[in-house]
């Protein structure tokens, strides 16, 4: 999982595959006509800077609050869970669900990954849950 999406994979034993994929709301800080690079209107000097800076990271924050809210809700349905991935999305979810009381019972392991295509996503399942 990152903060574009994330894939559900399901192991039977045997085999594992994707069963569902999930794109994240939001697709990053949008730059707005006349922005440069570091998210400033216009110009690099701080006087000059978007009235609207503020709002956007709002925004961002509940797109992110939005996409884990699906994560969790689909997570119901599984008792063993393996989060892994890049970036520090993975963590930060973790964190957050870690807190919830619907996940009593069931054995999440976090581990860390490169960015992987689906074969090598539905390999490292297999792998992980082969040698439990």
């Amino acid at each position: 999982m990152d903060y574009a999406h994330a894939y559900f994979i399901e192991y039977d034993g045997i085999n594992a595959v994707i069963v569902d994929a999930i794109e994240a709301p939001s697709v990053g800080h949008l730059r707005e006509k006349g922005e440069t690079d570091n998210k400033t209107r216009f110009s690099e000097n701080p006087q000059h800077s978007s009235p609207n800076e503020y709002s956007k990271q709002n925004i961002e924050e509940e797109e992110l609050k939005k996409y884990f809210k699906t994560l969790e809700k689909n997570l119901e349905a599984y008792r063993d869970i393996l989060l892994f991935g890049p970036g520090t999305a993975r963590d930060q979810f973790f964190k957050r669900i870690s807190e919830k009381h619907f996940l009593e019972g069931k054995r999440i392991s976090v581990q860390i990954s490169d960015k992987l295509t689906e074969n090598q996503m539905v390999a490292l399942v297999e792998d992980y849950f082969e040698t439990k």
